[in-house]
């Protein structure tokens, strides 16, 4: 598992692993307060989580950009096997921003759930 988030550039993976401790402190927040409206925090959930989704495209597209850099300085000297690769490690940081999202979707759905005092209010969909 450390091996996959060095892998999958140090700079993305540790924003995206701060991005989710955010996301549960944030859960965390919303499930012990109750004079807090569940709709502002299923929404809080939900935008964490899709920053979290961009930001994993973000650092596969960079880490895209400077493997296609590489490749076209070196010329014609690329094996399939290198490419393959290469295209399997930048898709490390875009897996991590999608399990991010996924979580943020259930954490919503779980302050729904819990939501007791402010049922018929309207949520953020």
């Amino acid at each position: 598992m450390v091996e996959l988030f060095y892998e999958g550039g140090t700079l993305f993976m540790s924003t995206l692993t701060l991005e989710l401790m955010l996301l549960v402190a944030v859960f965390v927040y919303f499930i012990s307060r109750k004079d807090v409206p569940a709709a502002k925090g299923v929404f809080i959930v939900r935008q964490l989580g899709l920053l979290a989704f961009i930001s994993g495209v973000l650092g596969q597209a960079i880490g895209l950009y400077g493997a296609l850099q590489g490749i076209e300085m070196m010329g014609n000297g690329i094996s399939p096997e290198i490419l393959a690769g290469g295209l399997k490690v930048s898709m490390i940081c875009n897996i991590y921003g999608i399990i991010i999202f996924g979580i943020a979707i259930i954490l919503s759905l779980i302050i729904k759930v819990m939501d007791k005092g402010h049922g018929s209010q309207s949520m953020h969909e």
